[in-house]
């Protein structure tokens, strides 16, 4: 199933693919996490840490989780749509992360392990504190709580608590790349 969104009043433009969550029930990977300790005689899978890769081909960059909690962070409290609660995130804005990319002023494409993927321009994260979320609450993000990697838009301005932006607030997000300069100008044109 493929749809898409598009709203002229916030400047985004979303394509949701078929989600890998429809697969037989299985989470991204097919690994499902419990909270809390596992019994010594019953260790659980072991998951790799999160990586995220910046850019294309040879400009490409990869970052671990560790380089990810090493770059300047920012932390919001803020009600998460899908999960329907509130917790305080923190994480790296994608205005920074675009700069490490090298594409810093671009419109970005954000991908997610699942297939999906959404577009932000520039003048929404150069203009507020858009962030990939590596933490909620103190913790590690879930896999369950849209985690490890997400984006997560601040509590003001308040357009972004709006159904209009419910595309941007993507989960398992794996890779970031500037929209390629040909297609800026159709991107901005609402084509």
């Amino acid at each position: 199933m493929n749809g898409r969104v598009a709203s002229s009043m916030s400047g985004w433009k979303v394509w949701g693919l078929a989600a890998a969550l429809s697969v037989g029930g299985a989470l991204p990977g097919g690994v499902v996490r419990a909270e809390g300790p596992l019994p010594a005689a019953a260790p659980g899978p072991s998951r790799p840490a999160p990586t995220l890769t910046l850019g294309s081909g040879a400009a490409r960059r990869v970052l671990t989780l560790a380089q990810l909690q090493a770059l300047p962070s920012v932390t919001y409290r803020v009600r998460h749509p899908q999960l329907g609660r509130t917790s305080v995130y923190k994480g790296v804005t994608l205005r920074e992360l675009a700069e490490v990319g090298g594409f810093g002023g671009q419109d970005l494409r954000l991908y997610a392990s699942n297939g999906y993927l959404a577009l932000i321009r520039a003048r929404e994260y150069l203009n507020a504190p858009i962030m990939l979320a590596y933490e909620a609450g103190g913790r590690p993000i879930t896999v369950l709580d849209k985690g490890p990697l997400t984006v997560v838009l601040p509590p003001e301005p308040a357009r972004y608590q709006t159904a209009a932006y419910a595309g941007a607030w993507v989960w398992y997000v794996n890779r970031l790349t500037p929209v390629p300069s040909g297609a800026q100008n159709v991107a901005r044109s609402g084509k």
